[in-house]
């Protein structure tokens, strides 16, 4: 409480930024960032309530306008990010690699609950994770989705291809990925654990699409798909495929994303240079939506083993000559237009 003969406090008062920042703080000041009357500039400091302060504030007047006005924000996966999901299990599949490990990283056990903040640190994750694979021979295969609740803020769930070799060295370099990227300490108490990734070294198509279709619990309702076999001119998506469908909280990020060998431009070369199809296809049932076709065609194209496929861009050229060789089978999906 500041006496009449007293005045008030300014940064004058303060040796640093940060100080001045931390005072700020616990005087309820940073709740008056969304005022209307309160024009943004930029916060300096070096600290945690510096930080703080810029998180809530915004780094630049674009991004404070951007976070107030909730651009970007979202409720729900839209249809169109199901489709790209879906095309980027088809290519790694089509490619020799099975989606089949789930990661789970919960940046609440770390402190962190800012979406800003979280979508930087879980970028540099995942170039260390591109860094360690290609290391090692292999293109990465990944696919992510950014969940929010109320008990764990804010989490990554990854559908990702681990090979069998190499899949008990990657969960021990998860932790130390994201402990790089975080510059802390992950929790390893069972049962809150910052980092978890379960799946098995075999590889699995049924376990892919099971983690596939949960990871996609958070379509929208009102996703809906033309399919000529049900008699409908439109059918609702999630009860066509049996997603578990419920909200995930909102989101005021980019909710979703795919790995760089996996996503649009890959695809349309893909589609160019002549593979099967990769569209998600409504006339099919939701078994074979959401079966082995994709990874047969593979196998068939390398005669039938499942050898590793390692780090080339080249992938396609060989599968369809390969597969040119056995072309007296059907093939199982549309072909491009």
């Amino acid at each position: 409480m500041i006496e009449r003969n007293e005045r008030p406090l300014t940064r004058d008062d303060y040796s640093s930024a940060e100080a001045w920042n931390k005072h700020l703080h616990y005087a309820g000041e940073f709740d008056r960032f969304d005022d209307d009357e309160v024009d943004w500039s930029y916060t300096p400091g070096i600290g945690p309530y510096s930080d703080l302060a810029r998180a809530i504030g915004g780094h630049s007047e674009r991004a404070h306008a951007m976070a107030w006005e909730k651009y970007g924000a979202s409720d729900h996966l839209a249809l169109d990010q199901l489709k790209r999901a879906y095309s980027a299990v088809a290519l790694a599949n089509y490619r020799g690699r099975v989606l089949d490990n789930h990661l789970t990283i919960t940046w609440s056990t770390m402190g962190f609950r800012d979406h800003h903040t979280i979508a930087g640190l879980q970028q540099k994750v995942l170039e260390l994770f591109r860094k360690w694979f290609l290391n090692r021979g292999y293109w990465p295969a990944l696919l992510w989705v950014l969940e929010n609740s109320g008990r764990r803020g804010l989490h990554t769930h990854l559908l990702i291809s681990v090979p069998g070799e190499l899949r008990q060295d990657f969960k021990c370099y998860a932790e130390r990925a994201v402990e790089t990227a975080c510059k802390a300490s992950v929790d390893t108490t069972p049962g809150q654990k910052t980092v978890k990734l379960t799946g098995r070294s075999t590889v699995s198509t049924i376990r892919q699409w099971r983690m596939f279709k949960y990871l996609f619990k958070g379509l929208t309702p009102k996703a809906a798909l033309r399919n000529a076999h049900t008699g409908f001119e439109f059918v609702r998506f999630s009860s066509y495929a049996k997603l578990p469908n419920r909200p995930q909280g909102e989101v005021l990020v980019k909710r979703f994303g795919v790995s760089r060998d996996l996503d649009k431009a890959a695809q349309l070369a893909w589609r160019v240079g002549g593979g099967p199809a990769l569209d998600l296809d409504p006339d099919q049932s939701a078994r074979d939506l959401f079966g082995d076709g994709f990874y047969r065609w593979y196998l068939d194209s390398v005669g039938g083993s499942s050898p590793s496929c390692g780090n080339s861009s080249s992938d396609l050229g060989r599968l369809l000559e390969a597969r040119s060789q056995t072309e007296t089978e059907a093939w199982p999906f549309k072909l491009p237009i």
